[in-house]
């Protein structure tokens, strides 16, 4: 498998992202040194977003609160709540929050 990948504008990315995951995961379980990165860059990502959250920011703020309106007990949570919501509500929000602030991905 190569190093990297091109995806053209007209192919379906997402599918495209899911499956270079499942290609790399087929090589085996990833070493320590790679889920150590992994759990670095989540942790850092996580607090960009409460953070963002935190300090009261437009759109992080803007679209948590429009998240919670949309109550699914089988859904996912926003930063900051135990209330479940709609998955694609706390998706937008919380990508929201962690973008505000972290930039290098």
């Amino acid at each position: 498998m190569s190093n990297s990948i091109t995806l053209s504008r007209a192919s379906n990315q997402a599918l495209g992202i899911g499956q270079y995951a499942i290609d790399f995961l087929a090589k085996g379980a990833p070493s320590e040194k790679v889920l150590e990165r992994v759990r670095l860059f989540h942790t850092d990502a996580v607090l960009c977003g409460l953070s963002a959250l935190a300090l009261g920011t437009n759109a992080p703020t803007i679209l948590r609160r429009e998240a919670l309106e949309y109550a699914d007990s089988d859904g996912a949570t926003v930063f900051g709540s135990s209330q479940r919501v709609k998955p694609e509500k706390a998706i937008v929000a919380n990508a929201s929050a962690v973008r505000e602030w972290d930039s290098n991905g």
